[in-house]
């Protein structure tokens, strides 16, 4: 059998050095010259499958191990690794709270606003020093209050699915992977007033197949067999311990596949924040006039047909509250059905005022975006009419359904009689000061049910 030698050009080497090593130099030509054969062993391939073997083992050992340990630990993860948790199971990941699983807690349901996306999660996802930073509602209110807190909504709910089919579908997969998740004591319903009915209506253009209008809707019979079916096709889960211990190496795979992505991605594109030369937006902060940005988030304003993009303003206070009756209509029925699913727990309704309803406006106009990115110019006065329309018909809703509700308006008013809330980076929502202002107002309402608030009420 022929053997080949591989020969390599290397600077000096010491004779005693390479003998010792094993190796045949000529150390006159400097040639370094490697046989296949080193320390009289053959390749066996035996010995490689053995190692391929082991490699294969231990890795299925440690997955083992981590996925028996990993669920006792899952509120232990930090900021950063956070995005690596399964989707239906980051309520776990938590950690505003005691323990993996919370007891005696409160939920928090809803938008972006009930996961704290805004300037100060932005600036946190850059960083690598803080591994438990606080930045959300959930956050806040657990160190205000000391009681477990943790939030089932998510970026771009509308009541359908951030009020029911989102948080039930949440609950249902967590106790199908073993775990043994107990009902919220308290739930607070966010209702965020810039996009809330928009999308609501938005969720019916897109998937309800009648011809009536969305005026018609409400008596419709047609419609409301429609969303009964939509309410019942929640996800339909057999317990499965066994996923439980799958968690593990799912979330490796992720993170990892996250790390990648991080890297690649550009920064979070946010509505381009403008500043006109002449203002168009004024508002009171800090005793002094200042500009608002153009195009920021109010209250509805739009009009929009169910099967074409035409769009129109909604002047008469009539034509709005006719028009929306659909989707005050899905966050009532949204609300009702997760009373019913959950008949031991206290539910809140929790009020959010758009961003300009945030501030005291003080021009005549006011620039403003509405759902969908469509906008323009608005009497400063009707803009203020449409979030007291609103505010009490949302109010209306909850006493009919027996159920506390909260206005933040004014405590969100004050707080930006004294500094911005939102911005600079994102408009769209609060800043750690507008989250903290928020936070607080709401857990004084909890601790303090029987006192009298002011809700929806001309100050």
């Amino acid at each position: 059998m022929k053997r080949f030698l591989v020969v390599f050009r290397l600077p000096y080497f010491s004779t005693t050095f390479l003998s010792n090593a094993g190796i045949i130099a000529d150390v006159r030509s400097n040639f370094l010259i490697l046989p296949l054969r080193m320390n009289n062993k053959e390749f066996s391939p035996t010995i490689c499958l053995q190692n391929v073997a082991l490699f294969i083992f231990s890795l299925f050992f440690i997955l083992a191990i981590g996925g028996w340990l990993f669920p006792k630990f899952l509120n232990k993860i930090p900021f950063r690794l956070y995005g690596g948790v399964e989707t239906d199971l980051r309520v776990l990941a938590q950690y505003s709270k005691r323990s993996v699983l919370p007891e005696n807690y409160i939920a928090i349901l809803g938008d972006s606003n009930s996961v704290g996306v805004g300037d100060l999660y932005i600036d946190l996802s850059k960083s690598y020093r803080n591994w438990y930073p606080d930045y959300s509602p959930a956050h806040f209110i657990y160190k205000k209050l000391g009681i477990d807190t943790v939030s089932f909504g998510f970026a771009g709910a509308g009541n359908f699915d951030g009020i029911w089919s989102g948080p039930v579908n949440q609950f249902k997969n967590i106790n199908s992977k073993g775990f043994d998740l107990k009902p919220p004591k308290t739930i607070l319903v966010f209702f965020y007033e810039a996009n809330d009915l928009s999308n609501n209506l938005q969720f019916v253009r897109e998937n309800y197949k009648g011809d009536e209008g969305f005026g018609e809707l409400v008596h419709s019979i047609k419609f409301n067999e429609w969303l009964n079916h939509q309410f019942q096709k929640t996800t339909d889960k057999n317990d499965n311990g066994f996923e439980k211990y799958l968690i593990f190496t799912k979330f490796l795979i992720k993170s990892v596949k996250n790390i990648f992505l991080e890297k690649s991605k550009k920064s979070e594109e946010f509505h381009h924040t403008f500043f006109p030369a002449t203002p168009i937006t004024q508002a009171i902060v800090n005793g002094i006039v200042v500009p608002l940005p153009v195009h920021l988030q109010a209250p509805p304003l739009i009009k929009f047909t169910l099967f074409e993009d035409r769009f129109k303003l909604l002047e008469k206070e009539g034509d709005f509250i006719e028009y929306m009756k659909a989707g005050f209509f899905i966050f009532e029925k949204a609300t009702l059905k997760l009373k019913e699913n959950f008949p031991n727990s206290a539910l809140i309704i929790i009020y959010l005022p758009s961003v300009l309803s945030s501030y005291k406006i003080v021009s005549p106009i006011a620039s403003f975006r509405a759902n969908m990115g469509k906008g323009g110019i608005v009497d400063t006065k009707k803009l203020v009419e449409r979030h007291f329309e609103v505010c009490r018909e949302i109010l209306h809703i909850s006493q009919n359904l027996k159920v506390p509700f909260f206005d933040t308006t004014p405590y969100m008013l004050d707080a930006s009689s004294k500094g911005y809330i939102h911005g600079p980076i994102d408009w769209d929502h609060l800043n750690e000061y507008g989250y903290r202002v928020l936070s607080d107002s709401i857990s004084q309402f909890t601790l303090h049910l029987d006192k009298p608030y002011k809700n929806c009420t001309k100050f």
